[in-house]
């Protein structure tokens, strides 16, 4: 199984695209339809686009942090590898403090 690792932020989306390919690593048609699993709702969402190929991970808001498993195969077809990837999601944290202060009656 291949797995793509990547970072992102609560604040960022990150789309994912699968190329079939041969033995030879030229791109081909898919032997199958291929399908999307997204196990874990709560980090965020992946939306699988028109084509099928290829898809959104959009973090849930208010933001939780860790680590999304998404994994593309094409269950019709027995043996046929599939591709995963990781996508941590990452909270920005402040780095400093901003005072303000008013006059009140």
């Amino acid at each position: 199984m291949s797995t793509l690792t990547a970072t992102i932020t609560s604040a960022q989306k990150f789309e994912l695209t699968a190329t079939p390919e041969d033995a030879s690593g030229a791109p081909a048609p898919a032997p199958g339809p291929l399908v999307w699993t997204d196990p874990d709702t709560t980090l965020g969402t992946f939306t699988p686009a028109a084509d099928g190929l290829s898809g959104l991970f959009t973090p849930v808001q208010p933001p939780v942090a860790g680590v999304a498993h998404i994994t593309a195969g094409i269950p019709s077809v027995p043996d046929f590898p599939s591709v995963e990837a990781d996508i941590t999601v990452t909270i920005p944290l402040a780095d400093h403090l901003v005072l303000t202060g008013q006059v009140v009656p």
